[in-house]
C-alpha cells in the first residue's frame, strides 16, 4: 500500500541511524492496539509506524488515497527525548530496595543543560547543526534504565496521540485538504494516550505509573518549550499547554483519591519543572513559581525524610522558596491541600507500606508547622485547624 511504499522510499533516500527504527520497540509495546479498527489495519498494512530520518523534533500523520496511513516520527524528536531524559535523570537519586544511587548532576546543572538542548533544537540551531555538539550525560545503569523508560512513556503517548488522528480521518470529498481533527477530537485522543500507559503501568507497579505520568507530562511540556522556540505541530493541535492542563485533570480525576494522584506525579512535577524553568530561561523568561509545583515539592521531600534519604533541616530549605514566592491565594492552596494530604490519621489503603510512610509523613509535617516562617506558619495552621476544614 501507499503508506508503506512511501515509508520504505523515505529510509531508502535517507538511511537510519545505527540504531535502526527506534519507534518499532514503542509500538510492539501497545500491540495489539486498543482499538479494534486500528489493529485491523495495522496488521493489514493500511496502517504503518515508523521513524524517518529527519532532524526536525516532530512527528506526522499522512494519509493517503488508497486508504492506508503513515505515522513518523522524525529521528531529530527521538534524539531529542533521549537527551533530555538523560539530562533529567542527572538529578535524581535513586533508591533500589535501599541501595541509593546519589545523583551525579545538581538541579542548577540540569536545567543549565537543559537550555543548552533547547537552544540546540530550535530551528536556527538545527540549521546551524548545533546538534552535532550535544551529547547526554553519562548515566549509571539504573539511571540509565529509567531514562530509557521516560522516553518510551513520552514516545508512546505521542504515538498514541497520533493514532487519533488515523481514527478520527475523514476523507475529503472534494479537491480541498481533510478536516483537521476537532478540539473534542484532539483532547480525546490525548486521553485516550495518558489512559493506556496508566493501564499498562497497573500490574507493573507504583514505579511504572509514575515514569507513566512522567512521560505525558514531558512530552508536552516539551513540545509547549520548542512552540516557544520556533516549532510548528499541526494547525489542529491545541496549543500544548492547554493539552498538559486538560491531561492534568483527566489523570487526577481517574485517580481514587488525592493522596494517591500526588504520589504518582512527584517525577513527573519535578521533571516538569525543570523542563519549564530551562525553556524560560532559553526565550528570556522567568518561569512562573507555581502552587502544583510547590505542592508536589513538599510530598517529595516529605517522601525522602522518612526514608532518611534526607535530613529533617530539609522540608524548611526545600520549601522556603515557595513560602516566600507564592502569593498568598496559591500559599493558601498548598496549605488546604497539604492538610488534605495529611490528616492525623491518614486513610488506609491496600499497601501496608504505603500507609506506615504517609503516616508518618503526616506526623512529621505536624509538628514541623510551628516552625515554618510567617505567612506560612499561619496559614499551615489555619488550614489544618479541624473547625476550619470543610466537612465530608
Amino acid at each position: 500500500m501507499i503508506a508503506g511504499d512511501t515509508l520504505e522510499t523515505r529510509r531508502d533516500e535517507s538511511p537510519l541511524g545505527p540504531a535502526g527504527d527506534r519507534l518499532a520497540a514503542v509500538l510492539a509495546s501497545l500491540v495489539p492496539l486498543a482499538d479494534p479498527g486500528l489493529e485491523a489495519m495495522r496488521k493489514s498494512g493500511a496502517l504503518v509506524v515508523g521513524e524517518v530520518t529527519n532532524r526536525s523534533p516532530n512527528a506526522k500523520t499522512w494519509h493517503y488515497q488508497d486508504g492506508s496511513h503513515a505515522i513518523m516520527f522524525f529521528s531529530g524528536l527521538i534524539d531529542f527525548y533521549e537527551c533530555v531524559s538523560a539530562t533529567l535523570f542527572g538529578a535524581m537519586n535513586l533508591d533500589r530496595d535501599g541501595t541509593v544511587t546519589k545523583a551525579a548532576l545538581s538541579i542548577t546543572d540540569v536545567v543549565a543543560n537543559l537550555k543548552v538542548l533547547f537552544e540546540a533544537w530550535t530551528p536556527e540551531g538545527i540549521a546551524q547543526d548545533r546538534i552535532a555538539h550535544v551529547s547526554p550525560p553519562p548515566l549509571s545503569p539504573d539511571h540509565a534504565e529509567l531514562a530509557a523508560l521516560l522516553v518510551k512513556m513520552a514516545l508512546s503517548f505521542i504515538l498514541s496521540h497520533e493514532f487519533g488522528h488515523v481514527l478520527y480521518y475523514q476523507p475529503p470529498e472534494d479537491e480541498n485538504p481533510p478536516p483537521g481533527l476537532t478540539l473534542k477530537q484532539e483532547t480525546e485522543s490525548d486521553q485516550a494516550g495518558s489512559r493506556n500507559l496508566l493501564i499498562a503501568a497497573g500490574p507493573e507497579g507504583i514505579a511504572q505509573a509514575r515514569m507513566s505520568i512522567a512521560g505525558v507530562m514531558v512530552s508536552l511540556r516539551v513540545l509547549a518549550v520548542l512552540g516557544d522556540l520556533g516549532h510548528t505541530f499541526g494547525e489542529s493541535h491545541p496549543p500544548p499547554l492547554d493539552r498538559l492542563n486538560t491531561i492534568v485533570r483527566s489523570i487526577r480525576g481517574a485517580c481514587n483519591s488525592e493522596r494517591e494522584y500526588w504520589s504518582l506525579s512527584t517525577i513527573a512535577y519535578a521533571f516538569d519543572e525543570q523542563l519549564e524553568t530551562a525553556g524560560a530561561q532559553a526565550v528570556g523568561k522567568i518561569p512562573p513559581r507555581t502552587y502544583d509545583h510547590a505542592i508536589s515539592r513538599l510530598v517529595s521531600i516529605l517522601e525522602e525524610i522518612v526514608k532518611r534519604h534526607k535530613p529533617p533541616s530539609e522540608l524548611l530549605a526545600g520549601m522556603s522558596p515557595d513560602f516566600a514566592d507564592l502569593s498568598d491565594q496559591d500559599l493558601g492552596v498548598l496549605a488546604g491541600m497539604a492538610a488534605i494530604l495529611f490528616p492525623e490519621a491518614p486513610a488506609g489503603t491496600n499497601s501496608e507500606r504505603q500507609d506506615k510512610m504517609w503516616t508518618a509523613m503526616s506526623a512529621f509535617l505536624r509538628n514541623a508547622i510551628q516552625g515554618f516562617p510567617d505567612p506560612a506558619r499561619e496559614v499551615f495552621q489555619f488550614a489544618f485547624n479541624p473547625s476550619n476544614q470543610k466537612k465530608g
